[in-house]
């Protein structure tokens, strides 16, 4: 179940993001990776909205361990901004998912964070403040 939400959740396909966080996710869901904070629903739809934005490609999911409260996800982010299309960085993600059962007895998403290694986090240093200037744009509208 939590690699089918996670691979919707990170793919391209606009339609499966949005399924995924009003079918499994509580409405004051968090998100937390090493660039930005945020929860809630429509915000974490907007950070997805514009990771799709920067990168072509979807990640690579490598293998999954959950139990009946928390998933941990290891996959690769391939990083292939738009802009520069040549341009292709690998980046190990490991993502934690935990769930908590919803006033339906439904399990809910109630917490996402992404961990990335040292490696992965000087790589990507220069897109924190692309993500977050697109996401003022974006909550400004």
């Amino acid at each position: 179940m939590c690699t089918g939400i996670t691979a919707d959740l990170y793919s391209n396909d606009t339609q499966k993001q949005r399924q995924v966080l009003r079918q499994h996710f509580s409405p004051n869901a968090s998100f937390v990776s090493p660039l930005l904070r945020t929860s809630g629903i429509k915000n974490i739809g907007h950070v997805f909205l514009v990771w799709k934005t920067l990168n072509r490609d979807p990640p690579t999911i490598e293998k999954s361990c959950s139990n009946q409260h928390h998933c941990v996800i290891f996959m690769t982010q391939h990083l292939r901004p738009r802009l520069f299309p040549l341009l292709h960085l690998a980046l190990p993600v490991i993502v934690t998912l935990k769930f908590r059962e919803s006033e339906s007895g439904k399990l809910k998403v109630e917490h996402l964070e992404e961990h990335w290694t040292v490696e992965g986090m000087c790589i990507c240093v220069f897109i924190r403040t692309c993500i977050e200037y697109i996401i003022c744009l974006l909550e400004y509208k």
